[in-house]
Order: structure tokens, then C-alpha cells, then sequence
């Protein structure tokens, strides 16, 4: 991904560990933030980010906007699901 967009999804990423009011999840930011970058870095991530990627960020961000946790949650754990196939997928794992 390019370093604009790893940029956007780190902040993404911590403003919804951060909105979820979880003091665990909330300082798991800096260790997401590393994730993403060697995921980015290792070429786990494509170049630009693709439609689904997108689509699944803008769920996330409208079910926390509309104070809908069970559809953010819901959303989360599917996003999470698809990286860590894509992850275990990769050779050397």
C-alpha cells in the first residue's frame, strides 16, 4: 500500500480501538500500528487498497457513527477472519 493510505489506516485503525472504550484494545494501538506497517512492508497488502478493503472501513466507520456496535463488531471479526487466511496463506507460515 502506498505510505499515504498506510498513514489513513493507521489512524483508522486507532481512532476505532480508541472508540471502542476498551482500555485493552485502546493500548493495543501501537502494536496494531507495527502490524500494519510490516504487513505493508512484507507485502501482505496490495499497492492501492481494493474496493472490499474500502467497503469493509466505511461499514466499520458507519456502524460506529450510528452507535451500532454489533454491526461494527460484526464487520471487525469478518475483516480480521480474511487476514489471517491471507496471513496462514503465505508461504512460510
Amino acid at each position: 500500500a502506498s505510505e499515504e493510505y498506510l498513514a489513513l489506516d493507521i489512524a483508522f485503525h486507532a481512532a476505532v480501538l480508541r472508540a471502542s472504550r476498551n482500555e485493552m484494545f485502546a493500548a493495543l494501538t501501537d502494536v496494531f500500528s507495527e502490524v500494519l506497517v510490516g504487513r505493508t512492508h512484507e507485502g501482505f497488502t496490495q499497492r492501492e487498497p481494493g474496493a472490499e478493503s474500502l467497503n469493509g472501513h466505511d461499514t466499520v466507520a458507519d456502524a460506529i457513527l450510528h452507535g451500532d456496535g454489533d454491526e461494527a463488531e460484526q464487520v471487525m471479526r469478518a475483516i480480521m477472519t480474511a487476514v489471517r487466511a491471507q496471513i496462514r496463506d503465505f508461504d512460510g507460515f
